[in-house]
């Protein structure tokens, strides 16, 4: 009975695994001594997975991995974790160059990478990026995010809508709700935006937060605005 429990407890913990969207959930990755057993009974229903050995190869046979991407919600929008559906509207996000403006040039290849780079920032630091969501359609409206840069110390906030939803609001309520979480739940002392001199509609929102011009810094060899805010 012990064993047949443990395999069924297995399985469902590798079907959450291997589902999309599994950023969201917590997983534990552990005991491989009754995988042999519910192999059979798990197969057909983890198609990406298909033999014991990928298994213990992608599941960190002798660690455990638990981690969880909180979702926000507020009036209009969901923030969640990303998903690989998600890529083709960022990837156009930043191919733009009239939307990429302040962000950068780049191809699909290093889109690809800036996406995996958000996503797998939650694993390292706790911290990284949400896709917005509209509550009611689904629909796609952008990216925010809550994250650390390499050597520093304070929490960073970003944001990115999509061009097809420029001027609703999306950035104010979505940035409004990070802010709330940094300060509210994860307690940071402070928090800070980049943003490009020439960027108005960033700089908008980042007084619309609260936050003030503190002094200019340095990012990948431009000068740029640093704006802050500290918890009161």
């Amino acid at each position: 009975m012990l064993k047949q429990w443990r395999s069924s407890c297995l399985c469902r913990k590798l079907r959450r695994f291997t589902q999309p969207g599994s950023f969201a959930a917590d997983v534990t990755l552990c005991d491989f001594s009754s995988l042999a057993s519910c192999y059979a009974g798990c197969k057909d229903r983890v198609p990406t997975v298909n033999t014991i050995s990928t298994w213990k190869n992608a599941l960190f046979m002798d660690q455990a991995l638990t981690f969880s991407v909180p979702r926000l919600h507020t009036d209009r929008l969901t923030l969640r974790e990303y998903r690989v559906d998600d890529f083709d509207l960022f990837a156009d996000h930043l191919l733009n160059a009239e939307s990429s403006a302040y962000l950068g040039s780049a191809d699909r290849q290093s889109a690809w990478r800036i996406f995996n780079s958000h996503a797998g920032m939650w694993l390292l630091n706790g911290a990284g990026w949400w896709s917005i969501e509209d509550r009611q359609t689904g629909q796609l409206l952008g990216t925010v995010g809550a994250f650390f840069r390499c050597d520093s110390t304070v929490m960073e906030m970003g944001w990115n809508t999509y061009r097809a939803f420029w001027g609703q609001g999306i950035a104010n309520e979505a940035a409004a709700a990070v802010l709330a979480y940094g300060f509210e739940v994860r307690r940071e002392p402070k928090l800070r935006a980049l943003i490009s001199a020439g960027n108005a509609s960033s700089r908008r929102v980042a007084e619309r937060l609260g936050m003030s011009y503190e002094m200019k810094t340095e990012l990948n060899g431009k000068e740029i605005d640093c704006y802050t805010r500290e918890r009161t």
